[in-house]
């Protein structure tokens, strides 16, 4: 017994020295997961070269070498072995790209990916050992400074009716672009009026009805951002992700599921009734937030039950942001203060359960209340025969 003991502590103590964190399944390494996440990023990338040219994968290989470079830069001064194989910097990095505009700066989603490796990632340990999700503090990082950028919007001239809308926005917003225009690949994109600049949201906020058909909706044929323009292929890559297991879909479902009830609570007065949680959840950053980021297997918890009060309290929390927020991706913040709940929500059902407090429980406690139902008629039946 005690051989035995010693040789699992030794075989454990191995994979501490010899691999990195995280340690999230058996016979499965970290770049294998990243690497699933990865394709999934792609697929939803790819459609938009076709509506806005190569612009799209000049931010991504921005984004990217951002992220890599403050990796490999960060190992080699600190004498360690470089990271950078197990894709985690490259998924960070194209992640932050795939949340931002097509019409963002080349810069942008270089210093986003660059923040958000070093801040969120190396600051913590590395991979798997911070909270917070590092595509998310990138985003976060990159729309303060957009937010702050006051040379935004001051070089655009405005009619008396597009003054009026803009008064009811903030006076710093990311510069979208209509799909299935090609951009200039290095050269800065301004649209010639306001309505070129709102994405849905901002519309909506505007109290503008976008006017969207079902068409519209899956094929993405609105300004927005680029990892949003098709949510075809974002459920086709939740699905490859789940067939991965590189998803904690309950969390995904409990966020999309709770922003389309608050949707419908919180509604826009402009809008019918039944068509704001649909604008909410496919014209807007719900589906990318809830698969990429609320569905993160390393920063979600890891109890089933957990995550799907994770997902609900998010989803109730980014759409409140979404409402009342500075701007229309105000529900990015969302992400990074749920990350700090991941493990007290881990914790709260770990102690619910040791006490008998659990779904599982309270399904076996009726299905055996209504066996005994079932099985007390029939001896009644047999008593009466």
């Amino acid at each position: 017994m005690i051989f035995s003991i010693g040789k699992v502590w030794s075989f454990l103590d191995n994979i501490r020295t010899n691999s990195s964190a995280p340690f999230f399944r058996l016979h499965e390494s970290p770049d294998k997961l990243m690497l699933n996440r990865l394709i999934a990023l792609w697929l939803i990338l790819l459609p938009s070269l076709f509506a806005y040219g190569f612009r799209p994968f000049i931010l991504a290989l921005s984004g990217t070498a951002g992220a890599v470079s403050i990796e490999a830069l960060w190992q080699f001064f600190s004498k360690k072995p470089q990271t950078v194989g197990d894709l985690s910097a490259v998924a960070t990095g194209l992640c932050c790209a795939c949340m931002l505009p097509a019409s963002s700066p080349v810069w942008l989603p270089l210093i986003a990916g660059f923040f958000a490796v070093a801040a969120a990632k190396l600051a913590f340990g590395g991979f798997g050992r911070s909270p917070f999700n590092p595509a998310a503090v990138g985003v976060c990082f990159a729309c303060m400074l957009r937010f702050a950028d006051l040379s935004v919007t001051n070089t655009l001239t405005f009619t008396d009716a597009q003054k009026k809308i803009w008064e009811l926005l903030p006076k710093h917003l990311f510069l979208f672009t209509q799909p299935g225009k090609s951009l200039p690949i290095f050269a800065d994109c301004e649209p010639s009026t306001i309505f070129g600049s709102l994405d849905v949201t901002s519309q909506l906020r505007a109290g503008i009805d976008p006017q969207l058909d079902f068409g519209d909706f899956l094929l993405g044929t609105y300004p927005g951002f680029i990892g949003g323009f098709f949510p075809i292929i974002m459920i086709v890559a939740a699905g490859w992700l789940i067939i991965r297991r590189s998803l904690a879909w309950r969390a995904s479902l409990g966020f999309i599921c709770s922003v389309a009830i608050m949707s419908l609570l919180w509604r826009y007065d402009h809008i019918f009734l039944a068509m704001c949680p649909i604008y909410d959840v496919f014209a807007s950053s719900t589906l990318f937030i809830a698969v990429f980021l609320i569905g993160d297997t390393f920063t979600a918890p890891k109890m089933r039950s957990g995550q799907v009060i994770y997902g609900v309290i998010a989803g109730i929390l980014s759409l409140t942001l979404r409402r009342i927020g500075a701007f229309g991706s105000s529900d990015i913040f969302a992400v990074i203060i749920m990350n700090v709940t991941a493990a007290p929500i881990d914790n709260l059902v770990w102690f619910c359960r040791s006490r008998g407090i659990s779904y599982t429980a309270a399904k076996r406690n009726a299905i055996n209340r209504i066996k005994e139902k079932f099985s007390k008629e029939d001896e009644d039946d047999v008593i009466a025969v």
